[in-house]
């Protein structure tokens, strides 16, 4: 088949329609940990994600949400593969994800049927894109709802500033436009070279502001590693940034090169929020973008060092030492993996859509410039002097 530079990659999913008690997943931690929205978010029915093919260790994976309670459900399955039943399965817990592996499988699938005295179903299995990808510099986000102009600067900061020339999305049930209108406005951004677009109309999980349970967040960490598996696990460098989230180098230094210069293969940045001042928002013509903001909020105690108030990001060559490792949030291995100095990862606190919490004002946040921040955003974005 051609291969268009935007493509859609479909997802194998399959949601249980709840018609037996087994059928709906555990909640997870204390009751007084979880947000007040927890139900309402929850994903108590989704059993798998995606099914796909990995040619390389001869195996279908069938990436799945925490199975928790629905591992006595799996245990009594009955898998076929087109047709014949496979009975070398095995189940392994990833951080917020399951797998469900059909080992020895030598030849290129094309249905894997489970069966189960309450449930069965189909799950078509889907191929890897590994070569569309490799040797790329790329990046991986989730979005819902986010303006498509905030995306296409997000793609062309990257582009311009550190070589960004791949990258996937995960579209988490848009309604503000369509995948067809998302894929259209990736393909205008120029040095993009491969870009991927994955649907996935399925509960992102209960989060709130300062909720403490976050272990019922599934789907985030689910498309990551299916982005890893079929689609970047032979990329240069690959960069987990949100659509609102920049990374800033004191160098000038592209940190996909200084991933895959690095000994390790892995780059952590430090993080700042960063704001757009009170004067140039009422100035600008709405929305805000990414080029406005350009200030920093001022140390909370005079003559304190300024601390990082964002949570951290990351950079990893695939491939590398830390390639196998699963891809998390904020680090690969623990909280305390070390940063890079040279680079800070700018978060943006009026691009957002507010789901999470208001992001629209200042609160009465105290800002000082950010000189070569705004020099900075001036050469990237020339169209906007």
């Amino acid at each position: 088949m051609a291969n268009p530079k935007t493509f859609e990659l479909p997802l194998s999913s399959f949601v249980f329609d709840g018609s037996h008690p087994s059928m709906f997943r555990d909640r997870q931690g204390k009751f007084e940990d979880r947000a007040p929205n927890y139900d309402d978010r929850y994903d108590f029915h989704t059993f798998v994600y995606d099914c796909f093919y990995r040619d390389d260790i001869n195996e279908v994976w069938i990436l799945c949400p925490r199975l928790l309670n629905f591992i006595g459900l799996v245990r009594d399955m009955v898998f076929c593969v087109d047709g014949t039943e496979h009975g070398r399965v095995k189940i392994e817990n990833l951080s917020r994800c399951s797998l469900i592996r059909l080992k020895g499988v030598k030849s290129i699938p094309q249905i894997v049927r489970f069966e189960h005295e309450k449930v069965s179903g189909d799950l078509p299995v889907g191929d890897t894109r590994l070569d569309l990808f490799a040797g790329k510099n790329a990046v991986f986000s989730i979005n819902k709802d986010n303006r498509l102009e905030w995306i296409q600067d997000w793609l062309r900061f990257y582009v311009r500033v550190h070589g960004l020339n791949a990258m996937a999305l995960v579209d988490n049930g848009s309604t503000t436009y369509s995948v067809d209108d998302l894929r259209a406005a990736i393909d205008e951004v120029e040095g993009i070279e491969r870009a991927c677009v994955i649907s996935a109309p399925l509960p992102f999980g209960p989060n709130a502001e300062g909720q403490a349970n976050t272990s019922s967040l599934y789907l985030q960490r689910s498309t990551a590693e299916i982005i890893r598996r079929r689609l970047f696990k032979n990329c240069r460098a690959v960069l987990n940034v949100d659509i609102d989230e920049l990374i800033f180098s004191w160098s000038g230094q592209s940190i996909f090169d200084a991933t895959a210069q690095s000994d390790i293969g892995y780059v952590r940045a430090n993080a700042e929020w960063i704001y757009v001042d009170e004067d140039t928002a009422a100035r600008v013509k709405k929305p805000l973008r990414h080029v406005h903001h350009t200030n920093l909020s001022v140390p909370r105690k005079p003559g304190a060092k300024r601390q990082p108030k964002a949570n951290r990001k990351w950079c990893v060559d695939p491939n590398g030492k830390y390639g196998e490792h699963q891809w998390l949030m904020h680090f690969l291995e623990n909280q305390k993996d070390p940063i890079d100095l040279d680079f800070l990862m700018l978060h943006c606190r009026q691009i957002s859509t507010s789901w999470k919490y208001e992001r629209g004002g200042l609160d009465g946040i105290a800002l000082e410039p950010f000189p070569e921040l705004e020099v900075l955003m001036k050469k990237t974005f020339p169209e906007y002097l």
